[in-house]
């Protein structure tokens, strides 16, 4: 089967669900992330991912992954540990639904950081100490990536405020533009 280019705006969101041919067309590479894991990640985004590695280390930041893609089945199975661990609505609220992840795409990267010679791993934690994270957001537009889901647009996203969660949008300039703009994705995908 002849793969198309990839989409790299496609927007995956509660209200706009992946197209079930899309994965048809990654080609994902494997990365090893925190703890050893082994993640898939669309190619250019996992070769632009070690470049702002590289960048974050010499900031004194070391980032990994914690998350890339996500199949269907395994979004669905997300889904149904956390509404059995912490409830349906808990995870109506932070989990998406099957289909509607931008974890389905394989742009969709989240990462953890070690910081002061500490991993900060939990997302509360993360969310507590998002103000760290400012270098590593400050060289994402070089690397064509956005902070995918800010605070105070979460009508717009369909997902609460993700510090951890950054989105390969492939261009730098535009990725530039949605960041020094202060806007989400949809709000960007509108404008075009």
């Amino acid at each position: 089967m002849e793969k198309h280019p990839i989409d790299y705006l496609i927007l995956v969101n509660p209200f706009h669900k992946i197209p079930e041919d899309f994965v048809d067309n990654l080609e994902l590479v494997e990365m090893k992330g925190y703890d050893d894991e082994v993640f898939r990640v669309e190619k250019e985004a996992a070769r632009q991912f070690c470049g702002l590695q590289a960048a974050a280390a010499e900031k004194g930041i070391e980032i990994l992954l914690s998350s890339a893609y996500r199949s269907v089945e395994k979004q669905r199975a997300i889904k149904e540990e956390f509404t059995a661990e912490y409830g349906v609505d808990y995870a109506k609220r932070y989990v998406a639904e099957p289909g509607c992840s931008e974890h389905h795409t394989g742009l969709a990267l989240d990462f953890v950081a070690k910081i002061g010679g500490k991993w900060l791993i939990e997302n509360d934690e993360i969310v507590k100490r998002a103000g760290n994270f400012e270098p590593v957001y400050d060289l994402l537009p070089r690397f064509g990536f956005i902070l995918r889901y800010l605070k105070g647009k979460e009508a717009i996203t369909g997902y609460p405020a993700e510090p951890w969660h950054i989105r390969y949008v492939g261009d730098p300039e535009v990725a530039a533009e949605i960041a020094e703009r202060g806007i989400t994705l949809e709000e960007y995908c509108e404008m075009r």
